[in-house]
């Protein structure tokens, strides 16, 4: 009773909003192991709290990326976070929502604490309006942190990765054993029919490679955070040229992707 009556209270008062002209809350309700997850993907791409602000680069965009940005748009919900060298999306799907989009820039502690939160419980209802963020769910209801600034327009960098011309899949978790050996700043990629060569350390795995040749540079920390956030046994390798952005998907989730930018190799050697 007290779940019908709390959805008659929001459609009364999202009928008034609507008469009164004003803006209706955006409101969404997702699954709450899938929000957890897609948080877990997300996050470790963001800013790290201790991250020194370089000369040349602007602090005001440390503080932005720091946070992730929580953005409801189309029937889609989006996590995207970056911390200038990768950047990592995942679309989620509603169960129920409203028609009203929505975007905040969240601090990741705070996402993280909400995705243990969220995890156990079977929905989770979150609520924007302005910059007051609520999530509701069977374990009660707890008010998220948000920050004033502008996030990196990650849609255009995403639309402007060249299109693919060597694509590769291989075992995530092999790729990423090979990532955690001592290895030097930036570890070269060559892709080739059949397999993906790792050096250091003279690695060959196995791999479907369609296209290429192609040898790209890494740095080791960056591609294994990238493997790490990923689900499933493979993963998918998407590159156009060796010095442009490359994607990093699940095989089989199409709904995360990681973006890490390669190391020149003429610069190292």
């Amino acid at each position: 009773m007290e779940g019908k009556a709390a959805l008659t209270r929001r459609a009364v008062t999202d009928a008034l909003t609507d008469l009164h002209g004003g803006q209706r809350p955006c409101r969404f309700t997702l699954s709450g192991p899938e929000l957890a997850s897609a948080v877990r993907q997300v996050t470790p791409a963001a800013a790290p709290a201790d991250r020194v602000t370089l000369p040349g680069e602007d602090p005001s965009l440390d503080e932005v990326l720091r946070c992730a940005l929580l953005e409801v748009d189309a029937g889609e919900v989006r996590l995207v976070a970056s911390d200038r060298y990768r950047l990592s999306v995942r679309t989620l799907h509603p169960r129920a929502g409203n028609d009203t989009a929505g975007r905040a820039l969240v601090p990741v502690p705070d996402l993280v604490d909400l995705a243990g939160w969220a995890r156990p419980q079977t929905e989770v209802t979150l609520v924007l309006e302005g910059d007051r963020l609520t999530a509701e769910g069977g374990a009660g209801s707890r008010r998220l942190p948000t920050r004033e600034g502008d996030f990196p327009a990650y849609q255009a960098i995403l639309d402007g990765v060249p299109a693919a011309t060597v694509r590769a899949m291989v075992s995530r978790e092999r790729l990423r054993s090979a990532l955690e050996e001592d290895l030097p700043e930036v570890v070269v990629l060559e892709l080739r029919e059949g397999q993906l060569a790792l050096d250091p350390p003279g690695l060959r795995l196995e791999a479907v490679v369609v296209g290429g040749p192609m040898r790209v540079g890494f740095a080791p920390t960056l591609l294994r955070a990238a493997l790490e956030a990923s689900v499933g046994p493979e993963v998918m390798l998407e590159l156009s040229e060796p010095e442009r952005p490359v994607l990093v998907r699940s095989a089989d989730q199409g709904t995360f992707t990681t973006l890490v930018m390669p190391y020149r190799l003429d610069h190292h050697g």
